[in-house]
């Protein structure tokens, strides 16, 4: 221990030591699940925005217009989100100050209370409406939970 001392052995004013080091925990706590879920959420986009800048999928302006219901190309975007939705809850599970399974279950709540919402948002938008296959849209809802949780349990394995 330092000349300091640490932060539990000071009083606090207004209350407690422990009170402060609840603070702590809330914030690594709100850190370790918004980590997560912007994490998987970039990373998504930016596979997104590589592959149709390389020609692999087409542009937002042509899905538009003709739709992205290239069946290929939709399990290929999903596969991948699945790979970040674990890479998030990995993260989120190591980063959680404690109890790392409930940060990983928040995290599986959020991201599915997004993507349900996302998907609500974008077919009632008629810009975008009939963009994606219906299918693809409930595949994200229902691919959130599980690919946090397995991020977390494979952090928790090792």
């Amino acid at each position: 221990m330092n000349s300091r001392g640490s932060d539990r052995e000071f009083a606090v004013e207004g209350g407690s030591a422990q009170a402060s080091s609840g603070g702590k925990q809330v914030r690594r706590s709100t850190l370790a699940v918004a980590a997560g879920f912007v994490l998987a959420l970039f990373l998504s986009r930016s596979v997104d925005v590589l592959l149709e800048r390389t020609g692999v999928f087409p542009t937002v302006a042509q899905q538009q217009a003709e739709g992205f219901d290239v069946l290929w190309m939709n399990v290929v975007a999903l596969c991948y989100r699945m790979a970040f939705g674990v890479l998030g809850g990995y993260v989120t599970a190591a980063i959680a100050p404690n109890r790392p399974a409930r940060h990983v279950h928040i995290l599986g709540l959020i991201a599915t209370a997004v993507a349900a919402i996302a998907n609500v948002a974008v077919a009632m938008t008629p810009a975008t409406a009939n963009v994606l296959p219906a299918w693809f849209s409930v595949a994200l809802v229902l691919i959130a939970y599980p690919t946090a949780w397995l991020g977390g349990r494979l952090y928790l394995r090792h």
